[in-house]
């Protein structure tokens, strides 16, 4: 690899963007959606379901703490299997079309490269982070089989785009959470 000029960073980077790539094309864009979809389900369901279920495992169970676990877990694993059967369902519906599963395929490709570059960008961001701000430690910080990679700086713009919309999602979480529903845009209320 070293006559390619290829660091272990830009085989690893590689690897990643593509079997995240090819995972997706065997499986489609269908499948992949909705497997993010039910994952988020069943966490939405289990926090949500949870305070319901545990009075009722409490006495099985013995243990408020161990109660309030399993139904999370249980009542996520419920919604995420009934969300991949269903997923499986349309996947295989979809397959059975020449046309939509080519294209269903192809999509699922682009959609694994995206998320392979994401996986690698936000490990640079992850490692960006291990070592300190920026300002303080520049790239120095980080091992030569990384920063000298030839995929390194396109990885590592993509990792400062996805730095920017931190703050920008912490501020949205935080105003909803507090109830400022007022969009930042909007124009003030007219007085009267």
């Amino acid at each position: 690899m070293e006559g390619l000029g290829l660091t272990a960073f830009d085989a690893v980077a590689l690897a990643v963007v593509l079997i995240s790539a090819v995972m997706a094309f065997a499986r489609g864009l269908i499948r992949e959606v909705f497997s993010i979809v039910a994952f988020f389900a069943a966490i939405f369901a289990a926090i949500w379901g949870y305070p319901m279920l545990s009075p009722f495992l409490e006495g099985a169970v013995g243990s408020p703490f161990f109660a309030t676990l399993f139904s999370g877990f249980l009542i996520f694993l419920i919604v995420f299997v009934a969300i991949t059967i269903v997923t499986t369902m349309l996947a295989k519906a979809a397959h059975s079309s020449d046309e939509i599963g080519a294209l269903d395929r192809g999509a699922g490709l682009l959609f694994g490269a995206a998320r392979g570059i994401l996986i690698v960008s936000l490990f640079v961001l992850l490692a960006r982070a291990v070592t300190g701000p920026a300002e303080t430690t520049p790239q120095a910080a980080l091992p030569s089989w990384m920063t000298s990679a030839r995929l390194y700086p396109f990885f590592d713009r993509t990792a400062t785009v996805l730095e920017g919309f931190g703050p920008k999602a912490r501020t949205y979480i935080r105003e909803r959470r507090n109830g400022d529903a007022a969009a930042p845009d909007a124009a003030p209320a007219p007085q009267q």
